[in-house]
Formats: C-alpha cells, sequence, structure tokens
C-alpha cells in the first residue's frame, strides 16, 4: 500500500514571502508535491478563466466540491490522482506536469 508523504503545513505555506501561490517563488525546503500542486492549480484555473466558466460549474464538471475546488486553486490542500484523472478528462484539459520545478 503506497505510503503518503507528510508535509508541514498548508501547500501555499512553502511560497516564499512577497510570492503568491501558485506562482511562487517556492522555499528550497518544499516538498516536490507543492510544486506539482502549484503547476496542476496554476493550469486549472487558467482553464477556467479562459474558458469563462464558474468554479462552481467547473467543480460540478469534475465531480467534486466548491470547497475541495477552491482548497486546490488557493493552495490550503493539494489535489489526490482522483480529482486530477477526473478534472483533466471532464474539462478536456492536460493539468497534470510534465517536469517539476523544484
Amino acid at each position: 500500500m503506497a505510503r503518503r508523504f507528510s508535509m508541514q503545513g498548508e501547500p501555499r505555506s512553502y511560497v516564499k514571502a512577497g510570492g503568491s501561490w501558485p506562482e511562487g517563488p517556492f522555499r528550497k525546503d518544499a516538498p516536490v508535491a507543492v510544486f506539482y500542486g502549484a503547476e496542476i492549480s496554476r493550469k486549472l484555473a487558467l482553464h477556467i478563466s479562459e474558458s469563462d466558466m464558474t468554479k462552481l460549474a467547473a467543480a460540478a464538471r469534475i465531480g467534486i466540491a466548491r470547497t475541495t475546488l477552491y482548497d486546490v486553486l488557493s493552495g490550503v490542500s493539494l489535489p489526490d490522482i482522483h480529482t486530477v484523472i477526473s478534472a483533466e478528462h471532464a474539462l478536456g484539459v492536460r493539468l497534470w506536469p510534465d517536469v517539476p520545478q523544484p
């Protein structure tokens, strides 16, 4: 069984002072999962904005709670793999990063 990694605090807590989620810059001690989460969040927010879809409509289409979408977009939490796959299929957009940028 896969073991979950532990992260101290929210993903957005790894943004350096003066930076912002999901753009960064990120602290040197940020787990690689933070970089993946930031890229997924950035791509998802961009797609929602460019498609003139509301966040509520996007969450419904993906099949997740509105609060889950808001948490992912704001860096409160990382999306699980099921959420990423569901979003990619429901929205027709690739969200998974090709290469993380630690």
